[in-house]
Formats: structure tokens, C-alpha cells, sequence
């Protein structure tokens, strides 16, 4: 055994991450460095959580940036075939993956302000049993199992918990987004006009990914999603030869929400967007066809890891014990997941 594979043997003792029977050892290695760069950051934040004199504690960002920058840089050393995974157009340095990683800890609560924008502190550890026997914790510091960039702990005495928990932790909307845009639709006020030559419509029975379901006119009796930019979105209906519009609050624009709307006007209309999930005897392939609202898909950062990339937001290796954690929050968007 050579002293790269040693390395990365114990990396996996460490983190309990095996290889897969479906992967490359370049995308099992990539795995197990992205994962150790989570807890590192997690690591050099300190175990100091907000119950404390905010004023004493915290960790700058720049200090989180330069010391796992350094850390990153010596796992690509190592093994410098992972760099092709980790270096993208968006992401040009080790800075810039650091910085990446970062950000999806400060989103789900992982990682909170201390006071001041610059330095950031752990959030009082709170805990949420995703399965038997599987616990996801937040805000611990310690080397731990991960799944993805999610801080984990095997305890066998204990039974999986209400999902409705998991979603409270990380503020994901547990209902589905047939019936969330149900509710939203019966508090809006409409308003004629709002549209313009430009304007472009959501075509919900569109086959394509959401992305590419936009188009030119809209004629039909029925509620779809209108945009006019890339900041005004909204509602729009055809009645009597007039069109009615209610934009959306600024929220849910900026939150990438309007995502939850395109997929529950395609529940609502018998057009549910599809997502294809391969089996293995030790892990499941996620194939997503569009990107999920922002909260789903930074979810799933701490629940699977990316395959392809690190900004991989469309095929996930997804461990079997959380299987049916990552079925209900795809079937909250009415997704239909296919086995093959």
C-alpha cells in the first residue's frame, strides 16, 4: 500500500466513508476531500456556540478562507487528479472552494454570525434522527461521520423521528408544492396588466427542464408564472380576453422560490417533473433533470454528495440509510422519482 492510499484510508476511518461500487477512486477520493474540507471548517470555527459573550468569541472568515485554503492545498498535493472535481469556471482557487463550502454551512445554520459579518461561531448543537440508528447533528466541531458536507453519528438505541423535524431544522416548507401553491394563490390579489412584448410565460405541460419551459404568449384559461427579468416574477391568469398578473414579493425571488411555484404548477396540472434514481448494492445515483428550490438543493448538500463536480447540482451519490429522507423531500416537489 503506497502512502497516497494510506492517507486517504485513514481519511475514510475517519469520516466513515467508503468507495462505492459504481465509482472511479478519483471521484471516491474527491468525495473524501470535499467532506474533510467540511469538517475542517467546521473544526477551525472553534467549539464555541452563541450561548456565549459573542464579543470574546468567533472566527473571521478570512482566518476560515487562509488556514483550510492551506489544508485544501495539501489534499491536492497529494492527490492532484482531484483538482479537475474541485476547480471549475466559478471556481478558480482554493479560496474560492473554501469560500463555496463555507457559504452552504452559513445557509443551513451550520455556521452563524458572531456579532459582526466578518466572523462566524457555532450554532448550539441541535440533533435530528434521520433514520434508525443515524443521527444528524448541527453544530459540533469534532471529527465526525459525514454524509456529503452533513455531520453525522451512528447510535444504535435510537429511532427515526418525524421528517417534519429535519425540515424544521433547516426551514424547507413540509408541505408539497401542489398544495403550496394552492395556498398562495387563495391570499394574492390580481391586477390587470403587468406584462409586456418581452414578458415570457411558464409553460407547465412542457416536457423540457424548467429552465428551458418558458415561452412567448399566453392564451390559455388557467394560472401560470409569468417573468419580465430576472427580478420580476410573478402569477398570471387569461380571463376574457385580459391577462391578470400579481407579482411576487421580492423574497421569493432573491430565495430562488420561484422554483417551488414552476414545480407545483406542473403537480397541479398532471405534468410532474421526473427524477431518475439508480440502484446499487451500497448506494443510489440521483439524476435530477432541474435544479430544486434553493433550501431543497443546499439540503441535499448535507444528506449526499455531488458526483460529477463540486457544483454538481443535478446527479447526487446518495447512502442508502437516508434513501427515504431524499424520496420525500423530491415527492414535496411532486417529482416522480423512476427506479432503474
Amino acid at each position: 500500500m503506497n502512502m497516497v492510499q494510506e492517507f486517504f484510508n485513514q481519511l475514510s476511518l475517519d469520516l466513515a466513508i467508503r468507495r462505492y461500487s459504481c465509482e472511479s477512486e478519483s471521484s471516491y477520493y474527491s468525495r473524501l476531500i470535499y467532506s474533510a474540507i467540511g469538517c475542517w471548517i467546521l473544526y477551525c470555527t472553534g467549539d464555541k456556540n452563541i450561548e456565549e459573550d459573542i464579543s470574546r468569541y468567533g472566527v473571521s472568515k478570512n482566518y476560515i478562507n487562509r488556514r483550510c485554503s492551506k489544508i485544501l492545498n495539501n489534499f491536492l498535493e497529494i492527490y492532484p487528479q482531484a483538482q479537475d472535481w474541485f476547480f471549475t469556471d466559478n471556481i478558480a482557487d482554493y479560496t474560492d472552494v473554501i469560500r463555496y463550502i463555507r457559504e452552504i454551512y452559513e445557509f443551513l445554520g451550520y455556521l452563524v454570525s458572531a456579532g459582526l459579518d466578518s466572523s462566524l461561531i457555532l450554532p448550539i448543537c441541535r440533533k435530528v434522527i434521520v433514520e434508525d440508528g443515524l443521527a444528524l447533528y448541527r453544530g459540533v466541531s469534532k471529527v465526525s461521520p459525514m454524509i456529503g458536507l452533513g455531520t453525522y453519528k451512528y447510535m444504535k438505541e435510537v429511532r427515526k423521528e418525524d421528517i417534519a423535524l429535519l425540515f424544521d431544522m433547516f426551514l424547507v416548507p413540509n408541505k408539497r408544492a401542489d398544495k403550496f401553491v394552492q395556498d398562495y394563490i387563495k391570499k394574492i390579489k390580481w391586477g390587470a396588466g403587468g406584462v409586456s412584448e418581452n414578458t415570457q410565460f411558464f409553460e407547465y405541460k412542457s416536457k423540457n427542464s424548467l429552465s428551458e419551459s418558458w415561452i412567448n404568449t399566453w392564451t390559455q384559461d388557467t394560472i401560470t408564472i409569468y417573468k419580465n427579468s430576472l427580478l420580476d416574477y410573478g402569477l398570471v391568469k387569461f380571463e376574457e380576453g385580459q391577462l391578470y398578473t400579481s407579482k411576487f414579493p421580492d423574497h421569493i425571488v432573491n430565495e430562488k422560490e420561484v422554483r417551488r411555484f414552476m414545480y407545483g404548477l406542473k403537480g397541479n396540472n398532471g405534468s410532474n417533473m421526473k427524477a431518475k434514481l439508480k440502484m446499487h448494492s451500497d448506494v443510489a445515483v440521483l439524476r435530477l433533470f432541474s435544479k430544486l428550490p434553493e433550501r431543497e438543493m443546499m439540503l441535499l448538500r448535507v444528506l449526499s454528495w455531488p458526483v460529477n463536480f463540486i457544483e454538481d447540482v443535478y446527479n447526487y451519490y446518495i447512502p442508502l440509510e437516508v434513501i427515504n429522507v431524499i424520496k420525500k423531500i423530491l415527492g414535496n416537489l411532486c417529482i416522480e422519482v423512476e427506479e432503474v
